[in-house]
């Protein structure tokens, strides 16, 4: 796209040869012709002599600078990036403009990391640039550009030619484009510095599609000024053409100019009320009612080099330009404005994208907020993609993608359906662990009441449960036969990950309290029959859970004398111990204390007349398990 993006350069064949001969005949050397030429714009010729100097010995730095930046400027992005390596290599390219370019084309042409290496370099020398922090930010989102390829078909169209075409629109059953396909047959104009002769409007006329017979349409002075993009609305036509080349600045700022169209031929009917020889009005583009016509510039007061404005036609007169705001406009150049009647497309450099010219659009998300969205690969390339054309879900653009005909090529592309969004979901893991020996419990069964049902998980072998819920407050039940049953409140919010560990405790007593009667008999120490069950399950837990030690201690009530007692409850711990010993529990897991009258629960101490229920209540013997 080159140069459309905001300037044309324009000369007539005989001012150019001339120039190009006086250039030609002014230096001796290959080298300074090369430079000159570069200097005055011609840059597929100053290429030509810089390649014959560079066959005999190397390029100095500069001179490798110029011819990359000489490529670049022609869309050659792979030559483009070799001659800056060639200096950076050596060198180490660090002045702001050739930094840049050498950044750009790193993205463009598909060199991610290095090209984050660079950015990262000239954010850090010269921060504050905003289109660099969005090419940062297009790298970490790289991968979201290509993931919804296989919805969109994409293949070239019979109009391309090894020239430039671009801007293809349809009116009912007849298209029209623009292109640079045909030369003067009087006098041939250059208007980019190549070989391409000036723009002009095409319309197939016979209505079979895109295989029609063309029209060239000659509007007045045709041969004196670039021909379009142009937009059609019923009988009137807005097109872009030359106002007029400054020498000064080198350049030709373009304006746009209203038409008529009756019987087939184009009248002119006002030049744009807006025009200006201090800027550029171009690419054009009436609303879907007509009323409102969308166009680029880089007049004074935008937020970058060009800008989308946009005028809305009151009474039969155009407002004036109005900014379409930041949303859409960035420090760099937002061309190539269209609008379907919902949507703004528009293509950028200065959004976070693929590299080069992007086209993007903008989008509503699903709580209704507008958002500028990558319309993505294939429509998007590391190179210029602009001039999109849309009606319902088919569409054109153009694009100077290496694979195509000629400088620029039409695309015709249709977005397939996708598949419906997904919902509102959170991913929730889970692992559950014993809590007294932290092994993965894989056999407990998660109970989530919703509005809907009862949903049941069941975890994998390692304990991990994973699921996706719907945004939202929930409480989790968890269930197993031998574990205590334990609930988890949940707060989730969509699209986040969530990662929780549950420790379940086992359902067993850690404090146990048995009688002594059941333990023991009447004044004796030695164990009763009943007393095995009940050690047994003491056993079972301190197999199960080698970190559980366990304290018994043995309490007597206050009848009889206090050394008898202590003695009693001292004898009555140990016998306990030394079963669960029998039993294979070592003895270092186990601590026994007796305390005799000691600890009463109640107030039968000596001297105190209690029934016998009473004193029953201080005959007792605790086991308390504990983990290491």
């Amino acid at each position: 796209m080159r140069a459309l993006i905001v300037t044309i350069l324009l000369f007539t064949s005989a001012s150019v040869n001339a120039q190009f001969e006086s250039i030609k005949r002014l230096w001796e050397s290959d080298l300074e012709r090369a430079m000159a030429l570069y200097d005055e714009q011609f840059y597929e010729e100053s290429i030509e002599y810089f390649d014959k100097v560079n066959e005999l010995q190397p390029l100095d730095a500069n001179s490798y600078l110029q011819l990359a930046d000489a490529h670049r400027r022609l869309g050659h992005l792979e030559e483009a990036r070799t001659y800056y390596q060639a200096v950076d290599d050596v060198y180490r390219i660090e002045d702001e403009n050739n930094l840049l370019f050498f950044a750009e084309t790193l993205l463009s042409t598909g060199r991610l990391e290095y090209a984050r290496e660079k950015f990262e370099l000239y954010n850090s020398k010269y921060p504050g640039n905003d289109i660099v922090k969005n090419r940062l930010l297009g790298i970490e989102e790289y991968e979201s550009f290509f993931k919804d390829s296989m919805y969109t078909t994409l293949s070239g169209t019979p109009l391309n030619t090894e020239h430039r075409e671009f801007g293809l629109r349809r009116y009912g059953d007849t298209y029209a484009f623009t292109s640079a396909r045909e030369k003067d047959l009087v006098i041939q104009y250059d208007h980019n510095r190549t070989a391409e002769s000036l723009l002009d409007i095409y319309v197939i006329t016979d209505r079979t599609g895109l295989n029609g017979e063309l029209e060239r349409i000659r509007l007045s002075n045709h041969f004196k000024s670039n021909d379009g993009p142009f937009s059609r609305y019923g009988n009137e036509v807005v097109v872009s053409r030359s106002l007029g080349y400054s020498k000064e600045e080198k350049v030709n700022n373009l304006g746009l100019f209203m038409y008529r169209v009756e019987n087939g031929k184009w009248e002119l009917d006002q030049p744009f009320t807006y025009n200006s020889s201090s800027y550029t009005l171009t690419h054009p583009s009436f609303s879907t009612g007509g009323d409102t016509l969308y166009y680029a510039s880089n007049m004074h007061g935008g937020k970058g080099g060009t800008d989308i404005y946009y005028s809305v036609k009151v009474a039969g007169v155009w407002s004036e330009p109005m900014n379409a705001g930041a949303m859409v406009n960035t420090q760099g150049d937002e061309i190539f404005p269209f609008h379907d009647g919902k949507t703004l497309y528009f293509s950028s450099n200065g959004h976070p994208g693929i590299g080069g010219q992007d086209i993007y659009r903008i989008n509503i998300n699903e709580d209704g907020e507008s958002f500028v969205e990558n319309m993505g690969s294939p429509i998007n390339t590391g190179y210029d993609d602009f001039a999109v054309f849309m009606q319902g879900d088919n569409g054109y653009f153009a694009s100077n993608r290496p694979d195509g005909k000629g400088y620029d090529d039409i695309y015709a592309f249709r977005l397939l359906p996708k598949p419906p969004p997904l919902p509102k979901i959170a991913t929730f893991n889970l692992t559950v662990l014993d809590s007294l020996s932290g092994r993965a419990l894989n056999d407990v069964e998660l109970s989530l009441p919703t509005d809907e049902a009862q949903l049941d998980y069941t975890a994998d072998s390692t304990g991990n449960y994973t699921f996706e819920l719907l945004e939202g407050q929930y409480t989790i039940v968890l269930h197993h036969d031998h574990y205590r049953d334990t609930e988890l409140a949940l707060n989730l919010e969509r699209y986040k990950t969530y990662d929780e560990t549950i420790l379940m405790p086992p359902d067993i007593n850690l404090d146990i309290i048995a009688p002594d009667s059941i333990m023991f008999k009447l004044g004796d120490y030695k164990l009763a029959p009943t007393a095995e069950a009940e050690l047994d399950v003491i056993y079972e837990s301190m197999d199960l859970y080698k970190n559980l030690t366990l304290k018994i201690e043995a309490h007597t009530d206050s009848r009889g004398r206090a050394e008898y007692n202590q003695w009693l409850s001292e004898m009555r711990a140990k016998s306990a111990a030394d079963y669960l010993v029998s039993k294979g529990v070592e003895n270092s897991r186990i601590v026994t204390e007796g305390f005799g009258e000691s600890r009463l629960l109640n107030e039968c101490k000596d001297n105190v007349q209690c029934s016998d229920s009473e004193h029953k209540v201080n005959r007792r013997i605790e086991f308390i398990l504990q983990k290491e």
